[in-house]
């Protein structure tokens, strides 16, 4: 079950540079957000997940997360 992005988390260098540069675009939820924002939510309370929603499909995207503080891409085992 997805979760809200810990307080811990959202303090990540790495999260803290990805709000700055996304701005508005970047909404930390659990539910929909419109076509072409970011997603950031969480599986485990000590993880990220982002994903975008895009704009030509009705579908989200996989970016990258974060587990145990370590970025990794989507295609990462």
């Amino acid at each position: 079950m997805r979760q809200n992005v810990s307080p811990e988390m959202r303090r990540h260098r790495f999260v803290r540079a990805l709000q700055d540069h996304l701005g508005d675009r970047l909404e930390f939820t659990t539910g929909r957000v419109p076509n072409g924002h970011f997603k950031a939510d969480a599986v485990k309370e000590h993880g990220f997940s982002l994903r975008v929603n895009s704009q030509f499909v009705n579908k989200t995207v996989s970016l990258l997360h974060i587990t145990a503080g370590r970025v990794r891409d989507a295609k990462a085992p």
